[in-house]
């Protein structure tokens, strides 16, 4: 007898946050001054999969999505533990388009696009407790959980990056069979 086919979560989950992100466009928000600007983005064929090297000139107006070198070990969980709840981390890092005079605003700009997009997979309305979007709440409810870590900007820095880039962690709770 065959094994049956194994559904990837893993990559439906890292296709689906690729177009997810690429569907990142028009950014409004509000500055210091109280004035409310906007930006366009166009990341379309921009978001990569696991590329860590991104070169100078790809750079711009780019992510790639990552997965942590950590592995955790997974709970198990259902009857007789043939599951096993299993936290997975990406880290979503993206390049601006840079500012010489102050490289890290754009990256706070893009970073708080890219976010605003991706809450989708955790927004309720405050009415129903229901999701607002069913088809990516939880990548079509197929994870667990979802929860952001804190942006993190870095600036260009001698070894690591000759670009300023920022990154968002994501923390998918995963139920995966033993």
């Amino acid at each position: 007898m065959a094994d049956s086919p194994v559904r990837l979560d893993k990559l439906i989950i890292m296709r689906r946050l690729t177009a997810m992100i690429e569907s990142v466009t028009d950014f409004s928000y509000v500055d210091e001054e109280g004035v409310t600007r906007s930006v366009t983005y166009d990341l379309t064929g921009r978001v990569y999969r696991g590329r860590k090297t991104v070169s100078v000139v790809d750079a711009k107006d780019a992510v790639s999505i990552l997965e942590a070198p950590r592995s955790i070990v997974g709970d198990p969980a259902g009857l007789e533990g043939v599951l096993r709840g299993e936290p997975w981390t990406l880290n979503i890092q993206g390049w601006p388009v840079e500012d010489r005079e102050n490289p890290s605003d754009p990256a706070y700009v893009m970073a708080a696009a890219v976010r605003q997009r991706l809450s989708s997979l955790i927004a309720v309305s405050r009415e129903t407790g229901e999701a607002v979007n069913s088809d990516e709440f939880r990548f079509g409810n197929i994870v667990n959980s979802v929860a952001f870590g804190a942006t993190i900007v870095v600036p260009p820095t001698e070894g690591l990056s000759a670009v300023t880039f920022w990154y968002i962690p994501l923390i998918i709770s995963l139920v995966q069979r033993t």
